[in-house]
């Protein structure tokens, strides 16, 4: 992941007109400085359905190539995409008013998904030692990079993240917070979520109506205060602290299309 690309999820996380000196590095990304002092350490990662996105991302002109009938790039690319003929149809109508090329590709249901994003986080805390080498607290920020979680509306998301089985795991990870950067709901709004003030505030029986008030809360206030620091920062150490960043998706025209296929 390049730098310019860190930064951006940094300044989407934290916010970027914060106060503080900000380091580039590596492990962990950024060092975060104040008063002269390292306080916090920001790591930054992509979270890939399979390297297959990667490339499709990536590899410039990969995706229109395919579109236009080329090869693939990669042995392992077939298994995971495929070129299709596709209908667009107007609502109510059974007549298509257009045709296109499209590349489909078949989403992990949503048990797989948040397995993926545990051990993409575990992987970062097995470097822990590394970190903690440089600065005293450390976060985690996980860009979805394959929009796993699009499908869902704010409150599946949460839920199926905070109060599945991987909520012990995302609550014993060893960071200060680990947010999630993905998109969610009708017309993909990008959010900003942090993972471990939402598992260790929601079970399986929470009403989600409680789910709603808990992010509102947290993501529209620019500063987090020294109310949602863990104990073991003294409370004049007022960290950074996640910002909402909400932005509809934007309009496109039917003439290339990349679908997916939902696994129930």
């Amino acid at each position: 992941m390049k730098k310019i690309a860190e930064r951006v999820a940094f300044d989407r996380t934290y916010g970027p007109e914060c106060s503080w000196a900000v380091n580039p590095t590596e492990s962990p990304d950024f060092l975060c400085e104040r008063s002269g002092r390292v306080v916090l350490g920001v790591e930054v990662t992509q979270l890939w359905q399979h390297e297959t996105d990667a490339r499709l991302k990536n590899m410039s002109g990969y995706t229109d190539s395919l579109l236009d009938g080329g090869n693939f790039r990669h042995k392992d690319d077939p298994a995971h995409v495929s070129v299709e003929r596709l209908q667009i149809f107007s609502a109510g109508s059974n007549t298509p008013y257009a045709e296109v090329e499209g590349l489909i590709r078949t989403l992990p249901t949503p048990a797989q998904r948040t397995a993926m994003l545990s051990a993409k986080i575990a992987q970062k805390a097995a470097k822990m030692g590394t970190y903690l080498s440089r600065c005293p607290v450390v976060d985690v920020i996980v860009e979805d990079a394959s929009t796993l979680f699009w499908p869902m509306d704010l409150e599946s998301l949460v839920q199926a993240i905070s109060a599945g089985s991987e909520r012990s795991s995302l609550l014993a990870a060893p960071f200060r917070e680990i947010y999630l950067l993905t998109r969610y709901g009708k017309g993909g709004i990008a959010g900003c979520i942090p993972l471990q003030i939402c598992s260790a505030r929601i079970c399986s029986s929470l009403q989600t109506s409680y789910t709603r008030i808990l992010l509102f809360r947290f993501m529209s206030r620019p500063r987090l205060g020294t109310s949602f620091i863990p104990p073991c920062i003294s409370s004049d150490m007022t960290l950074p602290s996640a910002r909402k960043m909400e932005k509809s998706a934007s309009s496109w025209v039917p003439t290339r299309f990349i679908g997916r296929r939902v696994s129930k």
